[in-house]
């Protein structure tokens, strides 16, 4: 949808599309990707609300012109990156680790998992619309 949006250069545009702030603060609950974050329960709202902190929601190249480096000529991002803890609530902060150790006799040291941000990019070419007459 964003590919297909005109006036991508404006903020405004741009956060309607988004449906939240650079930032993660939700804006427009009626945003595709708003909604599909809602529906992931991934709101702090669970279904409504913004994205924890730590979160971005930026459309590319116009939000970052660093992670737009290796874009080519005419295309639009959207990514996303969200914190993602493995155990507690990624809105309540850092929560407590597990460990498993692997050694047979307990003397192995243990395999910590480690809370960590997913980034997920989806790209779409410029698309070249032509008039039938």
């Amino acid at each position: 949808m964003a590919s297909r949006t005109p006036n991508l250069n404006n903020d405004t545009t741009r956060e309607q599309v988004r449906g939240f702030t650079v930032g993660g603060a939700g804006s427009n609950a009626n945003s595709i990707i708003y909604a599909s974050l809602g529906a992931a329960n991934l709101l702090s709202n669970g279904t409504a609300g913004n994205l924890p902190p730590g979160s971005k929601v930026e459309i590319l190249p116009f939000d970052s012109a660093s992670d737009s480096a290796n874009l080519p000529a005419g295309t639009v991002a959207v990514l996303i990156t969200y914190p993602f803890q493995l155990l507690g609530n990624t809105f309540a902060g850092p929560s407590a680790s597990v460990a498993i150790q692997f050694h047979p006799t307990g003397n192995g040291a243990p395999f910590r998992f480690l809370n960590f941000t997913i980034s997920q990019e989806a790209v779409a070419a410029q698309e070249i619309y032509q008039a039938i007459n």
